[in-house]
């Protein structure tokens, strides 16, 4: 019978934090076989992993590979800017909700101008007419009046 104790690594949790930075931990396990087969295993306590912002007890990039380490900066980055980019179209859709309500605020008060003179137009059209109607009425109708024919001389 042999005995034999090893560790293994067994996960690695990764957490993005409030502010946007990265932490990883690692557990493992400690075993002990008999004869090759595990007849015991503890679960090892969490091991801080260093990140690009986050320094740790061992480099994630020892444990991740540099590629993987890279990706998550890129997409911490990516994160980032998405968020500056979110703000900035968050600006301009509120100065586009406020051109569009001035642009509204303008058109409203052409649609009174409008209105306003449609009215004014009606009214001079009506006091036109009556005064049309009062000038026929006191300018005196021309009738060709008919001399009477002359009666013939009588000698």
């Amino acid at each position: 019978m042999s005995f034999e104790k090893r560790s293994i690594r067994s996960s690695v949790l990764i957490r993005w934090h409030e502010d946007g930075r990265i932490g990883a931990q690692e557990s493992g396990l400690d075993q002990v076989l008999e004869d090759g087969a595990v007849i015991s295993s503890r679960e090892t306590e969490l091991v801080q992993l260093g990140t690009a912002d986050f320094p740790g007890s061992v480099p994630l990039t020892q444990v991740l590979g540099e590629a993987t380490t890279q990706a998550l900066i890129q997409v911490e980055q990516y994160a980032q800017h998405a968020a500056a980019l979110e703000q900035e179209n968050q600006q301009i859709v509120e100065q586009a909700n406020a051109a569009l309500a001035d642009l509204q605020a303008k058109a409203d008060a052409s649609s009174a101008q409008v209105e306003t003179l449609t009215q004014n137009n009606q009214s001079l059209n009506e006091q036109l007419q009556a005064a049309l109607a009062e000038i026929e009425r006191l300018t005196p109708a021309q009738s060709v009046e008919v001399a009477p024919e002359p009666e013939p001389e009588q000698a």
